[in-house]
Order: C-alpha cells, then structure tokens, then sequence
C-alpha cells in the first residue's frame, strides 16, 4: 500500500495521477526478481512518499547525511523491513519499506531550468514520479554509489518508467 503526502505548498500537484502511479510503480517493483532487500515470508510491501518543502528536506538531511543543503530526494528505507500482519488485507504479512521524501520547490526549479532549454517537454508530475520511482528503487534496496549499482538501478527504474508509460518522455537526466 501507498501512502502519498505532500505537505509543501508551493507547487501544485495533481495528487491522483501520483498516486495512481506511484501505486502501480511499487506493485512493478514488488514483483522484481531478485530484489535486494529481503523480503522472504511478505505477501505485501508499504511505502511512503512525502513531497516536502526545502526546508524540510534541508532538516532531513542535515539530520541523517550531515550535509546542511536541499537535495531532490532522500529515502529512509530499512536494511530489513520490519514486518506485520494486515488484519484490514485478510491477514496478510506486509513489509513496510520506508519513506521517499521529495524536496517539491527544489525539484520545481531544476525541473523549471531544464524545460527553459528545451530539451524536455514532460509535465512536472512526471518529473515528480520519476524522481519518487529513483527513491523507490532504493527503498527496495538498490543502490547507485558504484558504476556498476548505477546501471542496474538506472536499469530497474527504465522498466518502471516502461510499465508507467513515461519512459522517454524527457532527455534531461531527472
């Protein structure tokens, strides 16, 4: 299950679309082969994706990765999801995966500055998705610290996009 909160006020969001397909992008990843996170036993997985303020997102990371700035996205994602049994789902054992958290007016800018160039012509809730899609992939555990991680990750989240069909909607690196 998702769960989608936007608590920033500067930037309108069509608040269905995302959830829709953020939705549809957690139930793709659940059914990956491979996944690194360990899921064994799990029927279900929760996920949360937040779109922040700046300043919110510069607390946050602040916080937990020491850098006093604003970035697009964090995930605050657990090496082994804690796990529980969904009486609402029919008894259902769910793994809740973490939280995405999307600093919304910093994305909004980068996203602003990119279409100025004319090299991409999405909507900005696609841009949205797409960066909630990254932070997803690294609450299922996928990592891009190493060139190698990057090309699976890059990989993963590229069916993703297909499965949404906003794959090769922007040629600006979301």
């Amino acid at each position: 299950m998702l769960l989608l909160r936007i608590t920033q006020r500067t930037v309108p969001l069509k608040r269905d679309y995302l959830y829709e397909n953020l939705g549809r992008a957690l139930r793709f990843l659940e059914k990956q082969p491979g996944l690194p996170v360990a899921l064994s036993g799990v029927t279900a997985v929760d996920a949360a994706v937040w779109c922040a303020s700046d300043a919110t997102v510069r607390k946050l990371n602040a916080k937990y990765r020491q850098q006093s700035r604003v970035t697009d996205v964090l995930a605050f994602g657990f090496a082994k999801p804690p796990q529980y049994v969904d009486q609402s789902r029919g008894g259902i054992t769910v793994a809740d995966l973490g939280t995405v958290v999307i600093a919304t007016p910093f994305l909004y800018r980068r996203y602003r500055r990119v279409l100025s160039r004319g090299c991409c012509s999405e909507m900005f809730d696609v841009h949205v998705l797409k960066t909630a899609v990254h932070g997803l992939c690294h609450l299922f555990g996928y990592c891009d610290e190493t060139e190698e991680q990057s090309k699976i990750m890059t990989e993963i989240e590229q069916r993703v996009h297909e499965a949404l069909g906003i794959a090769g909607t922007c040629s600006a690196p979301v």
